[in-house]
């Protein structure tokens, strides 16, 4: 311990050792200090007052001449000490030492080691590095600690070449000259300061020191080896000549190794890094401009969006900051949402933040208190508006305390209103004055308020608003195409701008021309670079003021500019010794944190925690907000948050993430709960596995009771994945298997029914099912797994995953269980094309369904099952011929699940119950809602199967309106999107229907191949319901192609389907196929076998229905009776009847 550092603890101040080694300040100039120092020195006001007082006493007449420890400083209290950074190690060996003892007198070789170690210590002591440990003829010496330094890896390097030369001037005592040889290398270690005094001992943990060790035994006699890891921070610095990738003994692998020749004397690394590159940099002036000028249209009521893109640090923010700035002086509104890697699975949470921040809630405000501050916030934008506060208070969470009725509305109706609301409100704000709308690191966003944003995009070129949105590379903007939307995309500086962004940080003052190089070589053009090693270098107490300027106030070398952000930051947070701790609390906390969370996790409690967090502030390291204990705190930015955080040990991370996760259980309740998967994101970084997977699954589960199904999923696979590290046992596997079926339930609605992740989770689902498992959790993985085979339209799967529903439902004896299992048959019947068998599975399982159970299938299911039961119902009744029953069934369908406002099951019944049907019926204008409704609610939830559902359904009605080029696109598009979620179910009738298509503008080739593998994937599949529509459309394709040649196949190819609808009991295709054929054989004057046949397929219906292909045959039966003569025939009475 220095004589500096035991005056300090003698009077307990022994944190601030490490400011005054960083200032160089000594036991010589210590009766120098002033306050000021001090203060520019970052030490606390009360500090500084005793430290002037103890200075007063050493220049007392009675002081003695040397500093004197007391008792205190003596002796300081002992234990181990943990601490975690990069380190550059230096190990030095002397050349043959073992050879001069056999020739020199055992006291002459304790000398001539005592001069070796001497040098070598004052070199590198000068050098800024510290001896960690003499070792007979060695030494291990560490360049950043006890304080990091910017240059850490150079100054290692250069006290290694000094070395070589003054060693080499060394001789021992029998004249013989010294030699040494050095390895360097460079990395992150784990130290441990261990003892007291002449016990103290600073070891490390790590890869480094053993790369160190052994490039020292690699080296020749006088000689610097240096590991890859080091040459990397020299830049061109020095001159290192390549010794290739070595293997070194204990290492795995190997390591790249450079001999250092010497230090270059001409040129700067900011010559040899930027040379030719300057002109690629573009400067701010031009972003700030073209933001300026959409600045004007905006204010004219023609809004614009700017995508502001740049890598971590260029200067994002700085640029929205700079613009609002320079469009103060005209009125204005700011919205600023900030985005949060902690929160990308949380909805709404940059705007339920922002709408915190804005009503200035404080933690201990009571409901109607916070309903106050919400209702005069909404008042900024003109008079309250009734309709707003409803929902903005569902959305904070906060009850409605009898001043309004409860919102009558599902989660997908309130999901929908509070998008719409944020929009309207911005809307309102905007009449009144322009709206500057700033989204910042939109690479952290969570779905939700994506898709605000996304729909607010498109009504932004009709209001006065201006829209920012900033964001790292890997985020991709939908919205690139617009017109109104203009991209800037941010490079990095050239030396002009850095120069002028240091000369602002230093406050217009400038600054020593070798300290501008050194700053202009180190920051690479990066704006965070550069103003906060600027900062570093204001802060480090090398700058004095002197006629407007700054000046040295002593030696360059001990400059601390950092070679690297991370070195920056982390010599900062090692000046600011007494908050250093504080600050790493709050990284492990968040970007953001509270005030009373933070006193909460301090542990034991401290005094002296507004003092640490006024001086992070003082340092801009953070940024305040409130005041205490209502106060709140922001890291400047997410590096400096993730420089404090990394510098703490594992060991000491997991306690704290498990102190933050208790405290938020305990001290804010509310946060638990509003946020569980804040608490599961400590509790996961605590080790605490368990607990952290109870949070996950209760934040899935909310995240799909608002239809966030993305966020649902990834929710879920983290439970999963530390699900995965538990011990194995009957508590695990039930929770692994209860987790599945959620995500599975997930993936549904968002990948598909027969996507692979979806199979793949209902597989191992089911493979944790067991004799124990309740009959609750065991029905929904198997009907999810016979939804995943019906999808994939493999009929035998879905009968024998059915007969084993069927079979579990009967054992358990559960209603709810046997009406689906009923449900099922019915569908499989259904598939397999036997409708009669169908109805009765179906009849049967509306029977089993009593009123209290046709909802309760919904949390159970992917879709509400009544809804499925009626829409097949529906589809069954069509093809039976049942026509009028069929639509009002699918009516019912509809209408269910429109009440029940469930977003899955509307979309469904809309497919099914409108789509499908509208295309058996041949009736494009049907399919209206598919277009209007069904697939904007799959687009907007993310339900991937229906929106291709939807886009197959609008192609078709398009082309069946003669818009043949878009209709088609959609089509393929729609057909390669179902495919892609590994679905085959109706592919052979949609395939079909486009074949259609192909052949109506004359693309035969292109129909051919459709009806061809149509009919291949109904044979592999078992899916028959549409062979009769598939092989009368293949007949009318032969017709459409080949009018001679093809007549006789395409008549076989009618009459089996005629055949295959017989004996299927589907009527309606029946009689579609046999208007079809009637007409072929009018075209071959056979009128009396054509009416014969179409008589008989029209009067199996047994009434008069309004249907087009009834209508089409009514038409034709009249043609053929006014050809035949059998006008009066009363066999045609239900023909004539309909007239």
């Amino acid at each position: 311990m220095t004589d500096i550092a035991r005056w300090l603890e003698g009077f307990g101040l022994g944190r601030y050792a490490g400011v005054f080694a960083e200032n160089g300040i000594g036991t010589d100039i210590l009766t120098d200090l002033t306050e000021a120092d001090f203060r520019g020195m970052g030490i606390m006001l009360g500090d500084r007052k005793r430290l002037l007082r103890a200075v007063a006493a050493l220049g007392t007449a009675d002081a003695p001449a040397e500093i004197t420890p007391t008792p205190q400083a003596r002796e300081p209290a002992g234990g181990v000490q943990a601490w975690r950074r990069q380190l550059t190690v230096l190990f030095c060996d002397l050349v043959a030492s073992s050879t001069m003892a056999a020739s020199v007198d055992i006291e002459d070789l304790q000398r001539t080691i005592r001069s070796f170690q001497d040098t070598c210590a004052g070199v590198i002591v000068r050098s800024g590095g510290y001896v960690a440990r003499f070792m007979g003829d060695g030494l291990l010496a560490y360049f950043g600690y006890p304080l990091a330094y910017e240059d850490s890896a150079e100054r290692a390097v250069r006290a290694g070449i000094e070395l070589v030369g003054q060693i080499s001037s060394l001789r021992s005592t029998d004249g013989e000259q010294l030699h040494v040889r050095f390895g360097i290398a460079t990395g992150l270690v784990v130290g441990e300061t261990i003892g007291d005094h002449a016990a103290r001992e600073d070891a490390v943990v790590g890869e480094t020191p053993n790369v160190a060790a052994r490039l020292q035994a690699l080296a020749a006699p006088d000689t610097v080896y240096i590991a890859g890891s080091t040459q990397r921070l020299l830049g061109k610095n020095f001159i290192c000549e390549d010794r290739g990738a070595q293997v070194l003994k204990g290492l795995p692998g190997q390591v790249h190794v450079w001999q250092v020749l010497g230090e270059r004397t001409t040129g700067t690394r900011f010559e040899a890094q930027q040379s030719g590159h300057l002109t690629a940099f573009v400067g701010r002036e031009r972003e700030l401009a073209h933001l300026r000028e959409l600045w004007i249209a905006a204010t004219s009521g023609s809004g614009r969006v700017a995508l502001i893109n740049g890598e971590a640090g260029i200067g994002k923010s700085r640029i929205c900051q700079r613009f609002v700035e320079s469009v103060a002086d005209r009125p204005h509104f700011l919205v600023q949402l900030q985005c949060s890697p902690q929160h990308v699975d949380t909805p709404f949470y940059p705007v339920i933040r922002h709408l915190e921040c804005s009503a200035n809630f404080a933690v201990d405000d009571r409901p109607e208190v916070k309903l106050d501050k919400v209702a005069a916030l909404l008042t900024v934008g003109g008079p309250e508006k009734p309709a707003y506060l409803p929902i903005y208070a569902a959305l904070l969470s906060i009850p409605s305390c009898g001043r309004f009725p409860p919102l009558e509305l599902t989660p997908e109706e309130l999901r929908n209103r509070t998008i719409e609301t944020i929009i309207w409100q911005i809307s309102d704000l905007s009449r009144i004055r322009p709206v500057i709308f700033i989204v910042e690191d939109a690479h952290w966003i969570d779905p939700s308020t994506l898709e605000f944003i996304m729909r607010f995009v498109e009504t932004v070129p009709t209001l006065p608003v201006m829209m920012l949105l900033t964001f790292r590379p890997e985020f991709q903007p939908p919205w690139l195409d617009r017109s109104f939307v203009s991209v800037l995309r941010c490079n990095r500086l050239g030396r002009g701008e850095t120069d002028a962004i240091v000369s602002q940080v230093a406050g217009n003052k400038s600054l020593p021309q070798d300290i501008l190089d050194q700053i202009g070589l180190k920051t690479d053009g990066v704006p965070m670079f550069i103003e906060e090693i600027t900062k570093a270098v204001l802060e480090s107490g090398v700058l004095g003021e002197q006629n407007g300027q700054y000046v040295p106030s002593r030696p360059l070398q001990a400059l601390s500019i950092p070679a690297t952000l991370h070195d920056s930051l982390m010599a900062r947070l090692d000046r600011l010794a007494t908050a250093r701790d504080v600050a790493q609390i709050g990284a492990a906390i968040g970007r953001e944190f509270s005030y009373r969370l933070l006193a909460a996790v301090c542990s034991p409690p401290r005094s002296d925690l507004p003092a640490a967090l006024t001086q992070l502030t003082a340092a801009e390291l953070i940024f305040s907000r409130g005041v205490a204990p209502d106060s709140s705190y922001t890291f400047k930015h997410a590096l400096v948050q993730d420089a404090a955080y990394e510098s703490l040990l594992h060991s000491h991370r997991r306690q704290l993430h498990g102190r933050i996760a208790d405290a938020l259980r305990e001290h804010l309740p509310d946060s638990a709960e509003t946020q569980p998967q804040l608490v599961a994101h400590h509790l996961e970084a605590a080790g605490r596995a368990a607990d952290a997977v109870a949070y996950l699954r209760t934040a899935s589960e909310r995240a799909m009771a608002r239809s966030a199904m993305a966020e649902a999923k990834s929710l879920l696979h983290r439970a999963l994945d530390l699900q995965s590290t538990l011990p194995a046992g009957p508590e695990t596997r039930q929770r692994t298997r209860a987790l599945e079926a959620l995500l599975s339930r997930a993936l549904i609605a968002g990948s598909g029914y027969a996507a692979g992740e979806t199979r793949a989770a209902l597989r191992r689902a089911n493979n944790l099912i067991d004799a124990d498992t309740p009959a609750d959790e065991q029905m929904p993985i198997l009907y999810g797994l016979w939804v995943a085979a019906y999808v994939e339209s493999d009929a035998d799967q879905q009968r024998r995953i059915g007969a084993k529903f069927m079979a579990q439902a009967v054992r358990h004896g559960e209603n709810r269980s046997l009406w689906m299992a009923h449900r099922l048959l019915g569908t499989t019947h259904f598939t397999t094309g036997e409708f009669r068998q169908a109805l009765s599975a179906l009849d049967r399982a509306r029977e089993l369904c009593g009123p209290a159970l046709q909802r309760s299938g919904h949390s159970r299911f992917s879709q509400e099952t009544g809804t499925s039961l009626l829409c097949y119902k529906a589809m069954t009744l069509w093809q039976l011929g049942r026509l009028d029953e069929a639509r009002t069934v699918a009516d019912s369908a509809v209408e269910r699940a429109r009440h029940l406002a469930d977003a899955f099951s509307l979309t469904y019944a809309i497919a099914h119950a409108v789509g499908l049907i509208a295309m058996f019926r041949r009736d494009p204008d049907a399919t209206r809602p598919c277009a209007a409704e069904g697939l904007p609610l799959a687009e907007q939830y993310g339900f991937t199967f229906w929106t291709a559902g939807h886009r197959i359904i609008n192609g078709w009605a398009m082309t069946s309106r003669k818009d043949f080029k878009v209709g088609l696109r959609e089509m393929t598009e729609g057909l390669q999107q179902w495919e892609g979620t590994d679905a085959r179910l109706w592919l052979s009738f949609f395939l079909a229907a486009r074949a259609e298509a192909f052949a109506a503008i004359g693309h035969h080739e292109e129909a051919s191949a459709d009806i061809e593998r149509a009919l291949k994937v109904s044979e592999e599949t078992g899916e028959r319901w549409a062979d009769p529509e598939v092989l009368r459309i293949k007949a009318s394709l032969l017709v459409r192609s080949k009018p001679r040649e093809g007549a006789r196949e395409a008549e076989s190819l009618l009459l089996r389907s005629i055949e295959v609808a017989t004996a299927q009991g589907g009527l309606s295709w029946r009689l579609r196929a046999s208007c079809d054929l009637a007409a072929l054989l009018q075209a071959r004057g056979q009128d009396e076998q054509a009416l014969a046949l179409l008589t008989d397929a029209y009067a199996s219906f047994g009434r008069n229905y309004d249907e087009p292909d009834l209508n089409r045959a009514r038409e034709l039966i009249r043609t053929l009776q006014a050809a035949s003569g059998r006008q009066n025939d009363h066999r045609y009475d239900l023909c004539r009847s309909a007239s």
